[in-house]
């Protein structure tokens, strides 16, 4: 539920009626005993208290059960104890009730309740309203000022402040009731000594029979200020009625009024403050508010206004509308001035001619009163100057209506725009026009009488001169006489810096022309010749005198040049291609070599000494010019270098360069670029032939190549291949087997311990070792070339594996054989043992990772029975991961 509108007003001895403060309501208090001032049998000063099962006061009750003390208000009237003079100050009657807001517990609330006289309705709005006091001392001093008091509006039934708090009945902390109130008073304003009125407005949601009154804030909501920590008011004068729905009505001091009249409209509404009012109708109109409103409509109006409030069940309107009735207006026709030219003829008319009672009898009189016509318009007229003309009409009433208009004539103005004129292309002329009245202009030029102007063709310029509409013109041409058209034509220089161009024009227009050349003295003639590069005008004047101009540029090629380019510095015996580039002069270039030697634009030779080339070139026009190009022919060197060497894999050898007349070399191997030094370090470990290149270059760039198949042949290398069968043997069995896989060897030797051993090449062997030790095989494989390879590996001989397991033992106690010990001497690992015996079942009876721990013959700390048993050892090589699994049988005899 939500709490709306709030209103608190303090109150001074105020009547009860006043304390209401809900205007617009319908129906009656739809609570019981609003004042308090009936009691019920049961009230006595011995008991004041208002409980949920009995009460002092009629129709209303507290929170709490009877009997108790705590959570329970508090009722004062004549037969149950009064307050003191300082609390019935601004309080009506003879009764109210008190109730604690605030203590100085936790939580600690007092309430008091009652049923409404029939439920809430749905959407409809209700107000509450009730009186409202902190109590003060004997002495009307203050105790306390809080701001948590509210009403609350429900259909829980009665309510038990033990059933909601959990059985708690005294004032304290749990006797607050958890509810949201519609009606509180604001927060922060305090209510101390004097009356104050809690009133407010909500929409009941249906159904709502029951009001709760007290504080239903959290002890952090509330506010509480004075001496005293706990807070008591009195309530008094309590209310609630039904809203009813506002209404608007519009009235008007006169709903009838006559042509021209005017009449008040008043709007009389209940609706609250806040409400949006809108005038509906008349369309356009600038009504604004309530009023009152002086309108004066100039024909039958509707006004129509609408009010429109948003309160807490929504939208409420409602629409106002009256009728103010205007009664018929008197006769009345519009006539218009006008201005005419002279001669110029007009017809009269009377306009939009309404009002009176018709049929209309009407005529038309001019300044003599001679009648020129008997209808409204149109009436023809043709005043030669300024007249005014009157019209009456009489209605069938004998009402009547009169007016006049005026009819302006103008003269035109007398206009002269001046003689027609020839003008040459480009140049200027002065209008210049006159006119006895009025306002002049040029056409297109703009106002004024004088103007100068430039027409590019002949031209018609018109003057006027406007007298308020009366309109004069003039014209006046200016011919245009266009200037002689000319064709000019030209002949270019020839070779560059020549004089022999030519310039020619042919003009039409207004003969006979003269010329006058400008950059070459020349005759009144329309050619010329022997003209230098550049620019040459001429001025052409024609019979009217006009002059036209036309030019020519007369241009040369440019400087006709060759360029001749090719290998100019050669080894002696190579052949070089010269070509010939020419740039310039005009374009289609014949070439020749050394005179006409050879002809065209290419030359190739093969010079054997030192030697100078002239190029020639001719243009179209038969322009020449030459340039010649020295060539250099420069000796080779020789190249050359010792080969035919025989090497060992892997065996360095120097190739000595023994070139002549170089200065740099380059050398290859098998194709691929093998340094730049003058002699080239070989090393090779892959047996077969070598190819060796050389290139020897001079200071001059030229090169000579040498080159051998097989400059360097190198030998396959012996490879010892040799290996024992296995590195390490045990005493036992101290002999291994010794391959020998060794390749390219013709010839070898064995040493053992640094002594020949008489074994033959390329054949395994077997051999034996006299005891312990460490023992050293070197092997040496050689060719006939003298390459070598060699080999070695160490045989070590140590201990084997020695161990004894007995086949029985006897565990009776006595100081023989009663312990099952297997026993190892030498060859394992003892970090990595481990001994297993089971009984016939399979089942392990013990287990030892220990080599010196036994089986003391017993199982699960009892002898085990007699019989045998299988024994299963595991062990590490103490010098390899070799592993030994060890199986065997051995007898249990008590």
């Amino acid at each position: 539920m939500k709490a709306f509108l709030i209103v608190l007003i303090a109150g001074f001895g105020l009547s009860a009626a006043t304390f209401g403060q809900c205007s617009n309501t319908c129906g009656s208090n739809l609570l019981t005993n609003p004042g308090f001032e009936t009691p019920t049998a049961s009230c006595t000063v011995n008991d004041i208290q208002l409980y949920n099962s009995q009460s002092p006061v009629a129709g209303w009750f507290g929170t709490d059960d009877y009997p108790g003390a705590g959570s329970s208000p508090d009722y004062f009237s004549p037969c149950a104890g009064s307050t003191n003079s300082a609390n019935s100050v601004c309080l009506t009657g003879n009764a109210r009730v008190g109730v604690f807001t605030k203590t100085s517990f936790s939580s600690g609330r007092e309430y008091v309740q009652s049923q409404l006289t029939s439920p809430l309705q749905a959407g409809k709005t209700y107000c509450f309203s009730m009186m409202v006091k902190s109590k003060v001392g004997a002495a009307g001093n203050l105790l306390s000022s809080c701001d948590g008091i509210g009403a609350w509006f429900h259909n829980q039934g009665l309510i038990n402040i033990q059933t909601m708090n959990g059985g708690s009945q005294f004032l304290g902390a749990g006797s607050t009731i958890n509810a949201t109130p519609q009606v509180s008073n604001p927060a922060g304003n305090m209510i101390g000594a004097s009356c104050v009125t809690v009133t407010g407005t909500f929409c009941a949601q249906g159904g709502e029979d029951r009001i709760v009154i007290g504080n239903f804030s959290t002890d952090a909501a509330t506010q509480i200020s004075g001496s005293n920590p706990s807070n008591y008011m009195y309530i008094d004068d309590v209310v609630l009625f039904e809203l009813c729905n506002p209404t608007i009505e519009l009235t008007a001091s006169a709903q009838s009024i006559a042509c021209g009249g005017n009449t008040t409209l008043t709007v009389n509404s209940t609706f609250p403050a806040g409400t949006t009012y809108t005038w509906a109708a008349p369309a356009g109109n600038s009504l604004n508010g309530l009023g009152p409103h002086n309108v004066a409509p100039d024909t039958t109006t509707v006004y129509i206004i609408t009010a429109s409030y948003t309160n807490s069940c929504g939208i409420q309107t409602d629409t106002s509308s009256v009728e103010i009735t205007v009664g018929p207006c008197g006769m009345d026709a519009l006539l218009y001035d006008s201005v005419l030219c002279e001669g110029a003829c007009h017809n009269l008319q009377a306009y939009n001619l309404d009002g009176g009672t018709a049929p209309y009898s009407v005529q038309w009189t001019d300044e003599t009163g001679a009648v020129i016509g008997n209808t409204a318009g149109p009436v023809s007229v043709c005043p030669l100057t300024h007249s005014t003309y009157y019209f009456s009409a009489t209605d069938a009433a004998g009402s009547t209506f009169f007016d006049s208009l005026i009819l302006q004539v103008n003269a035109y103005p007398i206009v002269n725009a001046g003689a027609d004129t020839v003008i040459c292309a480009t140049e200027m002329v002065q209008l210049t026009a006159t006119t006895n009245l009025g306002a002049d202009q040029w056409l297109a030029l703009g106002s004024g009488n004088s103007f100068q102007v430039s027409p590019l063709v002949s031209t018609t310029y018109i003057y006027q001169s406007d007298n308020d509409g009366c309109v004069s013109s003039d014209s006046v041409v200016v011919n245009v006489s266009q200037p002689a058209q000319i064709t000019a034509q030209s002949t270019d220089i020839s070779c560059f810096g020549a004089a022999d161009g030519t310039m020619s024009v042919t003009a039409s227009g207004a003969s006979p022309f003269s010329y006058n050349w400008y950059a070459t003295s020349g005759a009144d003639a329309p050619a010329i010749s022997g003209l230098p590069a550049g620019w040459e005008w001429v001025e052409i004047t024609d019979a009217n005198g006009c002059v036209s101009t036309d030019s020519a540029f007369i241009t040369q090629p440019a400087v006709l040049q060759i360029s001749l380019s090719g290998d100019v510095v050669l080894c002696s015996g190579e052949t070089t291609s010269l070509t010939a580039t020419a740039s310039g002069g005009t374009p289609g270039y014949t070439f020749d070599w050394n005179n006409g030697l050879v002809s065209g634009q290419n030359y190739t030779l093969i010079p054997n000494a030192a030697t100078t080339v002239t190029g020639s070139v001719t243009d179209a026009n038969g322009c020449t010019t030459s340039s010649t190009i020295n060539i250099e022919v420069n000796p080779l060197p020789e190249a050359n270098f010792t080969g035919g060497i025989q090497l060992c894999a892997g065996v360095d050898t120097i190739i000595s360069n023994t070139s002549t007349g170089a200065t740099t070399y380059q050398w290859f191997v098998n194709g691929q670029p093998s340094g730049n030094a003058p002699d080239l370090s070989f090393n090779e470990v892959n047996s077969g032939c070598y190819a060796v290149e050389l290139i020897a270059g001079n200071q001059f760039g030229c090169a000579d190549t040498t080159f051998q198949s097989c400059a360097v042949e190198i030998q396959p290398t012996p490879q010892s291949l040799v290996y024992p069968a296995n590195n390490l043997l045990t005493v036992d069995n101290p002999t291994v087997l010794i391959t020998d896989n060794s390749t390219d060897a013709g010839n070898c030797a064995w040493y053992l311990n640094g002594q020949l051993l008489s074994q033959p090449c390329g054949v395994d062997f077997t051999q034996p070792f006299p005891g312990l030790g460490t023992y050293e095989f070197v092997h040496y494989a050689f060719n006939n070339f003298g390459c070598l390879d060699s080999s070695s590996f160490v045989i070590e001989v140590r201990e084997g594996l020695t161990y004894y397991v007995p086949n029985a033992f006897t565990p009776d106690g006595d100081e023989f054989n009663n312990v099952f010990q297997p026993v190892f001497t030498s060859g394992f690992d003892p970090s990595d043992f481990q001994l297993q015996i089971f009984n016939r079942w399979g089942e392990l009876v013990f287990e030892s990772h220990d080599h010196q721990v036994g089986w003391d013959g017993t199982y699960h700390g009892k002898l085990a029975i007699d019989g045998t048993y299988t024994w299963t050892i595991n062990l590490k090589d103490l010098y390899s991961d070799k592993r030994y699994e060890l199986v065997g049988m051995v007898t249990l005899i008590h």
